[in-house]
């Protein structure tokens, strides 16, 4: 039985040691992790890095996301962001996703709602994550704020069930 695949989706410079220690994390549990970071993603010569990203997620089974405090970079084709687009197309596709987000960042979205004239940037660099995150809340993804929350949700992939259910 070939391992279940997992895209990893963040922001990368920021998160760079977050997600090494997920793909380590979820590869000691079977599970192959294509992570932009790591020399086995499979970049081809010419293409851009988020045309690349975007390639790999009809391979995955399931999609990780991680949002931190940065926004991350604009993907070439369009004024969202990169892991704005991965997302899109995970859904598209309709892959699982897992979305965690930063509990500082998820804490300040109340106060963004009603003041979001206000300054983040103690925690957060460009406002629009929250719109970000609005937006995965109003798509049925469900945000959670603890990475044991994978392990629990393993269990459930390799069981056949659908991860994310609250518990």
């Amino acid at each position: 039985m070939a391992k279940p695949r997992i895209f990893l989706s963040s922001t990368c410079y920021d998160l760079g040691d977050a997600r090494a220690a997920l793909t380590e994390f979820l590869e000691g549990y079977g599970f192959e992790v294509l992570n932009s970071q790591t020399a086995k993603f499979g970049v081809k010569p010419k293409v851009h890095s988020h045309d690349a990203c975007l390639e790999m997620i009809p391979h995955a089974d399931y999609v990780v996301l991680i949002v931190g405090g940065r926004r991350g970079g604009t993907y070439v084709h369009s004024d969202k962001s990169i892991t704005n687009e991965e997302i899109r197309v995970a859904r598209k596709l309709d892959r699982p996703i897992l979305a965690f987000v930063d509990r500082k960042v998820d804490a300040l979205r109340q106060t963004y709602r009603k003041n979001p004239g206000a300054d983040f940037t103690p925690t957060v660099e460009d406002p629009r994550i929250f719109d970000f995150l609005d937006a995965i809340g109003t798509a049925g993804i469900e945000l959670h704020n603890r990475v044991r929350k994978i392990y629990d949700d393993r269990l459930k992939m390799s069981a056949g069930e659908q991860p994310g259910a609250a518990e």
